[in-house]
């Protein structure tokens, strides 16, 4: 569809000039998590393990999270069918990647492995399954200004408890 630029605009000056700020954000935020992608990949070669190649990975779906973040933060009108997705579902493979990065570290110290093994795989499959539940059950809908806003049900936010748990159980206080 065309956009004719004659046409009543519900844009303000202010909401122009606050993307400008939040899309100039969000690209250093870009730049920052290329040049991690690119220090933790040159890392997985130098050392080759798989704590190395773990980070590589997590660092490269934070910056498909932030690319899609900016994306939808700095354009407006576009649809927000796919905001969850591209946002959500990157974010939680990163952290279950930074969990099985811990699980790694903690297998050396931890008296307890089969006990930690089996904690840290429930834990991480109900974390990304709660994740998905949530965005695959949200509502979305676009501001006035053409932003795209995403309502998420309760069980989405069950996540967190999961996510305090596991610092718990790392931290030696459950």
């Amino acid at each position: 569809m065309p956009v004719n630029i004659y046409d009543q605009s519900s844009l303000t000056w202010g909401d122009v000039q606050l993307n400008q700020i939040t899309t100039s954000i969000f690209g250093i935020l870009c730049f920052w998590g290329a040049q991690n992608v690119y220090s933790s990949i040159k890392g997985y070669y130098a050392k080759r393990k798989l704590i190395y190649l773990l980070n590589a990975l997590q660092t490269c779906f934070l910056l498909i999270k932030t690319i899609s973040a900016t994306i939808y933060l700095s354009y407006f009108n576009l649809s927000c069918n796919p905001r969850g997705p591209l946002v959500n579902i990157p974010l939680v493979i990163a952290w279950d990647l930074i969990f099985a990065i811990i699980l790694l570290k903690l297998l050396i110290f931890t008296p307890y492995p089969l006990f930690v093994q089996v904690f840290f795989g429930l834990s991480v499959v109900a974390h990304f399954a709660l994740v998905v539940a949530g965005v695959a059950l949200r509502t979305s809908s676009q501001t006035v200004t053409g932003i795209c806003r995403d309502v998420y049900p309760v069980l989405y936010k069950y996540q967190y408890v999961i996510e305090v748990k596991i610092s718990f159980v790392i931290s030696g206080d459950c």
